[in-house]
């Protein structure tokens, strides 16, 4: 009954219940109101769905996040991540506001360190199993340092999604049109593309060195050798909810923190409240 009323609360809008007059009063900037979600996605929405979530302890990542990105006036374990209403009506009443009137209440930058603290903890937990690999199994060399999700690389990741949409649009516009053979070449070149980037996001998992173990940089995970060099097994990694939902974490961390030469997203403006308010 949760999950049919969470699934509603998203595709009609938590405020549905509410009387016609309350809900023309419900405003974005309202204390309930996840202002993630305003601002892209719901960084909880994408940790809970994945595999490890509470084997990981996911739950206390997210908590600290939440925390420190709204400036939260409760402790970190206090906090009910629950309480962050998705709610699709005011998402719609938020993206009506011009860029330069979105700016003002920060919620990219909320995003955006929420985002880095998530990734940064990740990144040590990678960092932490490569550690204990590489002392556990004593050997020269020791393990294969994890090559990082680096920002060359998402962005390459980014411009591939990019050109299959433009390929795979193409083909059906020259499909629509008749030419049913520059349409097959189309959708060929998307496949070629959709291959090159399988092959970019294999390289987010370290190259196995002849050892029993890897670690996935994206999801921090400890992987066993025959596993990584199993290419059926890999491709089902890659497409799992924890990987995909890492990537997703990571690229739109990426994207925001590009902003404005590097220098991420910009604060709230005077007078409009930082956290869950408006």
């Amino acid at each position: 009954m949760d999950a049919q009323r969470a699934l509603l609360d998203e595709l009609m809008g938590a405020s549905r219940d509410l009387g016609l007059e309350a809900r023309a009063r419900k405003r974005f900037w309202e204390k309930d109101v996840c202002k993630f979600y305003l601002a892209g996605l719901s960084p909880y929405k994408v940790l809970k769905a994945m595999r490890n979530y509470d084997r990981d302890n996911l739950e206390s990542w997210l908590k600290h996040a939440y925390y420190n990105s709204l400036h939260e006036s409760v402790p970190p374990e206090a906090i009910d991540l629950d309480s962050y209403t998705l709610d699709v009506a005011m998402k719609a009443q938020y993206d009506a506001l011009a860029d330069d009137a979105k700016a003002k209440y920060g919620y990219d930058k909320m995003l955006h360190d929420c985002l880095a603290a998530l990734v940064r903890q990740c990144d040590r937990r990678a960092a932490a199993a490569a550690a204990r690999l590489k002392e556990k199994e004593h050997a020269p060399g020791g393990e294969g340092e994890p090559r990082p999700l680096t920002k060359q690389l998402l962005e390459k990741l980014a411009a591939l999604d990019e050109r299959i949409k433009e390929k795979n649009e193409e083909a059906e516009r020259l499909g629509d049109g008749g030419d049913v053979e520059e349409s097959m070449r189309a959708l060929g070149e998307a496949d070629a593309l959709r291959a090159e980037k399988r092959n970019l996001e294999n390289e987010a998992v370290a190259a196995p060195e002849g050892k029993n173990f890897v670690v996935c940089t994206t999801t921090g995970e400890v992987i066993e050798r025959a596993a990584a060099t199993d290419e059926a097994w890999m491709a089902s990694h890659i497409e799992s909810a924890d990987f995909q939902g890492w990537k997703l974490l990571r690229e739109t961390c990426a994207a925001l923190g590009a902003r404005r030469g590097g220098r991420g997203p910009e604060r709230h403006a005077p007078g409009y409240a930082n956290g869950r308010g408006g």
